[in-house]
């Protein structure tokens, strides 16, 4: 995908929309230290905590979005925490192929709070994600 393009979807999702320019500068840089899709998780992430706060008075400490990503504000603490995928980390036996563990299956179900398909568990076994 086009730097341009995700560039302008991390402002987009950014709560605040001011110095666009500066901003698509800003994403930029911050997109060569972070991959795209942390920006935009941690983006979504800050969204959701401040949005309670527009249109009151608060809403003017609101960061303009030059300043969160030339900050690296998405490492703030309660921004950065509980970020990723999440990563099922179970105890494998050596001789048993991972993918025939149903008690890992069980763990790993409860764990994503639904059934896997086949796929999933196979990607699960191999990688810890999904």
């Amino acid at each position: 995908m086009n730097v341009d393009l995700i560039a302008a979807q991390i402002y987009n999702a950014y709560p605040k929309h001011v110095g666009r320019g500066a901003a698509i500068k800003a994403i930029k840089r911050a997109m060569d230290k972070v991959d795209a899709d942390i920006l935009i998780e941690r983006v979504r992430k800050f969204s959701k905590i401040v949005e309670p706060k527009r249109g009151t008075p608060d809403w003017k400490y609101i960061p303009h979005p030059c300043t969160w990503f030339n900050q690296e504000r998405w490492e703030d603490e309660g921004i950065a925490e509980e970020s990723g995928p999440k990563k099922f980390v179970y105890n494998w036996y050596p001789r048993i192929p991972r993918e025939n563990h149903s008690g890992a299956r069980l763990e790993a179900n409860k764990f994503f709070g639904r059934a896997l398909t086949d796929e999933e568990w196979k990607r699960v076994c191999y990688g810890g994600t999904l």
